[in-house]
């Protein structure tokens, strides 16, 4: 705490400490440290963040959400970012100002606009409010310029001013287009100020990773000319409220926006020393009793730490063993990002290429069947033809027949004619048949040829019709053997990098494990642990199935035993967490019902009394809805269970629903939950440290708690199992249970699993603590949800023994943290920042 102290009040003086510690270790080691007195630009922002985080961690603590965002714009770092802190969108106060003014400046600079334009403000118009500035104390109708209105807004807030100034640039749509094309997603307008924020009119949002941000790109010229980005720098340097950034630092190197409400306090803006120049923004949401005078102190506090680091000398000297640890750490996660990304294209690839296959052994069977049918139709085109031939020889000798007939029946007809005789009578006749027949003959052979003729011309088309359908099916299997061999070639260069990315990582590793000896997480661990007075800890982090495992302190200060990766620690209410496993197991098997009520499985005499218990059902225990409160008398006793509300219509945290879920199926199953636990849970999952009930074997490397003056108690003896509270195991061991059962769901079908992640109720603790729209429960685990997606996490809190959990299961990333101290939580917000990085945790500000 003295440390911390000093750490808030004046960085040099941290620094100068710091140094003076590092300079006494060495002379105690032996050797003098070949460290400058000043720090290099990368230590100096190491600290500015992990100060910053801190009092966000402190801010959190008190229910105020705070995001701080900074950029150094002189490159002393690179030009890096800190943002730590809630990113979720804030209401934006007088900060949202800061868009309008570009955009007026934008008009200004494509020649739609002048600054010197005039611009009336009639009496009475909808524009002129109240709260800060000064225009609505002047006589209307008034005439003024926009540089003046300008100048109000930045200067004193005007919301007048502002109100006006929005008509001007065009009103809500023109601005949040504006704002969109710019790229920000949190940043709105949705009302002018003062004016009520309800339908069809919207709130203001923005949060302090996009306004620095805009900072950054404004003091780049990055989407205004250098003219109009001073010019709106100019303005904030006049900045007359001075009640954040303006308490804690000199106006002369000082150009900020501010803005505050009710129940948020923000400001934005430069520090611009000659060569250390940052953007700064800090936003805080808060609500009573905290005061918005509180809140304007953690905005001075980020100020200072920022103004601090801006004038701290920093050294040449080149990085530390930490920061080349850091950076080697840094460079094997991108790697491993990058590999992770190879592997996945690789996978899609190689999904493609096997339907692609798939679709060449088609092709070709289409282009053989195409072969086939044109064959076919070719022979069949050549026999019609013949046909045709012989077809139109017949019909032509017919028609010769049929014309020497019908010449002979004339000539009959003449001799007939001349002599009428029964011989020519004879004649005649008989030439007039064979004229006819042969007239006959002849129509027929033609009616053939003209039949053989459209034979041919439809077996012509069909060949035709073939050879197309050959000729497609011939490009379509080289379109598709192209595409194969262009995909195997990629598959394997694929390969080829994410084995070079792979090696990289590996060597990358290699180097820093080298390099490092002791994990530097271990050591920045090590420094929150003991910032927080806790005497003994186990952290177990987990990502895509890599492990990492962390031990610190002893298990007793009595003892100074270490703690060790087998030293049993007390899960506390966590044990509810590998309860709800069996209890969703007895789901599976058709032992029990969600929805039945549990007297009917079992008439415990605790329920007996009351009609409303015996209503009761497994769905409530789990989703902490039955009415009854944590304990009812002592921690497991027989103490009647009364509900304090209608079962199923109420969140409220309940033990001995557990307790009582726990007897049931005792009852059912005929034995002792500690022995069901260690055959279903324990023995399958390898978690050889675990036991429900306390072991006297164990005994010497169990913790004991420490209060929070750190005075150390005595080991548990737990004779009876309760799957509330009472699962003593180790961190290693929990996270076994994490990997197998909550994430990977062994042992449940799909959809049972799919209940921990599923939401049931919505964790309203207290008519004073409403509900917290990023916490709800499911059956048997609570569910946050932040940027990172939804996590599922449990706390445990047995007094001076505590436990904590938090998994994400799309990015198969999760963390146990178990405690030795009453103060164990308290340092819950900055391990898991360490582990899981800047980020909203949402259900330690809900534990409280």
């Amino acid at each position: 705490m003295f440390l911390h102290g000093i750490i808030g009040r004046d960085r040099r003086a941290h620094i100068a400490l710091l140094t003076a510690l590092t300079f006494i270790a060495a002379l105690l080691a032996g050797a003098v440290p070949a460290r400058a007195a000043d720090p290099t630009p990368e230590q100096a922002f190491t600290l500015l963040k992990r100060d910053l985080q801190g009092l966000v961690d402190e801010a959190a603590t008190k229910n105020v959400r705070m995001g701080i965002s900074v950029t150094d714009l002189a490159h002393v770092v690179g030009g890096d970012t800190i943002t730590v802190g809630d990113q979720e969108p804030y209401k934006a106060a007088s900060v949202i100002k800061l868009p309008l003014l570009a955009l007026l400046m934008d008009l200004a600079d494509k020649g739609q606009l002048s600054l010197d334009e005039s611009v009336t403000i009639p009496a009475g118009s909808s524009n002129i409010v109240g709260g800060s500035g000064t225009l609505r104390l002047r006589e209307f109708p008034l005439d003024i310029t926009v540089r003046e209105l300008m100048e109000l807004m930045v200067q004193v807030s005007d919301n007048t001013a502002t109100n006006v100034l929005i008509d001007r640039a065009g009103g809500f749509d023109a601005i949040n287009e504006y704002i969109d094309g710019l790229g920000y997603d949190t940043m709105w307008l949705g009302r002018k100020m003062i004016h009520t924020a309800v339908p069809p009119l919207q709130e203001n949002w923005l949060n302090s990773s996009e306004v620095t941000d805009f900072l950054v790109r404004l003091y780049d010229h990055d989407f205004l000319s250098a003219s109009s980005s001073e010019h709106i720098i100019d303005l904030m340097k006049g900045q007359l409220v001075n009640t954040k950034f303006g308490a804690v630092i000199p106006r002369d190197v000082l150009a900020n926006k501010t803005g505050e409400l009710g129940d948020a306090s923000h400001d934005s803006g430069y520090i611009l020393i000659d060569g250390r120049e940052v953007a700064l923004t800090a936003t805080t949401a808060f609500s009573a009793p905290f005061t918005l005078a509180e809140a304007n102190v953690y905005v001075q506090r980020a100020a200072t730490f920022v103004y601090d680091f801006a004038r701290t000398p920093l050294s040449e000297a080149g990085p530390t063993n930490a920061e080349k640890i850091a950076a080697l750490r840094e460079s094997e996660s991108a790697k491993r990002t990058e590999a992770t990304a190879a592997e996945d294209k690789r996978t899609a690839l190689n999904k493609d290429l096997i339907a692609t296959e798939a679709r060449v052994q088609d092709a070709q069977a289409a282009l053989t069947a195409a072969k086939n049918s044109s064959t076919n139709a070719e022979k069949a085109a050549k026999t019609a033809a013949k046909k045709t031939v012989k077809a139109k020889s017949a019909a032509k000798k017919a028609s010769k027949k049929k014309a020497a007939a019908t010449k002979k029946a004339a000539k009959a007809k003449k001799r007939y004619a001349a002599v009428k005789t029964a011989k020519t009578k004879k004649a005649l006749t008989k030439a007039n048949k064979t004229a006819k027949t042969a007239k006959k003959k002849a129509a027929k052979k033609s009616k053939a040829l003209l039949v053989a003729k459209l034979a041919q011309k439809t077996a012509d088309s069909a060949a035709k019709t073939a050879r197309t359908t050959l000729t497609r099916a011939q490009a379509s299997l080289k379109t598709l053997t192209d595409k194969q061999t262009r995909l195997s070639t990629e598959v394997a260069s694929l390969t080829t990098q994410l084995d070079g990315l792979l090696a990289e990582v590996e060597s990358l590793r290699l180097e820093a494990d080298a390099l490092e000896g002791v994990s530097s997480k271990a050591s920045t661990l090590a420094e929150i642990l003991a910032g927080r007075a806790i005497p003994g800890a186990q952290v177990v982090y987990t990502k895509n199935g890599v492990t990492e495992k962390y031990e610190y302190g002893v298990q007793n200060t009595r003892t100074g035993i270490p703690v060790e990766e087998d030293t049993i620690f007390q899960a506390a209410s966590l044990s509810k967490v590998v309860g709800s496993y069996i209890f969703l197991k007895r789901v599976d098997q058709g032992v029990i019902d969600l929805d039945t009520p549990l007297w009917e499985y079992y008439e415990s005499p605790r329920t007996a009394g009351n009609e409303l218990a015996k209503t009761v059902t497994a769905r409530m225990v789990l989703n902490h809805t039955t009415g009854f409160p944590n304990w009812a008398g002592a921690v497991g006793s027989d103490t009647p269970l009364v509900p304090q509300w209608t079962p199923g219509t109420k969140y409220g945290y309940s033990g001995d629903g557990f307790f009582l879920l726990q007897q049931t199926i005792e009852h059912l199953d005929g034995k002792s939950f500690a022995q069901t636990m260690k055959e279903e849970v324990f023995e399958p999952f390898g978690m050889t440290n675990s036991t429900l009930v306390t072991l006297p074997e164990n005994f010497s490397r169990t913790i004991v708690g420490h209060s929070a003056a750190g005075v150390a108690g005595s080991v548990s003896n737990y004779v009876n199992g309760n799957t509330a509270y009472t699962l003593q195991t180790t961190a290693t061991d929990y996270d076994k249970f994490i990997q197998h059962a909550l994430l990977g769901g062994e042992g449940l079908k799909p959809e049972t699993h799919a209940l921990w992640t599923t939401e049931s109720s919505d964790a309203v603790r207290s008519a004073t603590n409403g509900a917290n729209p990023y916490i709800k429960w499911g059956l048997g685990v609570g569910l946050q949800t932040n940027a990172n997606g939804k996590a599922l996490w449990h706390w445990g809190d047995n007094g001076d023994r505590k436990a904590f959990f938090i998994a994400y299961p799309e990015r198969n990333e999760s963390i146990a943290i178990f405690w030795n101290s009453a103060n164990g939580q308290q340092s819950a917000n900055q391990i898991l920042s360490l582990f899981l990085g800047p980020q909203a945790f949402h259900a330690v500000t809900w534990v409280g």
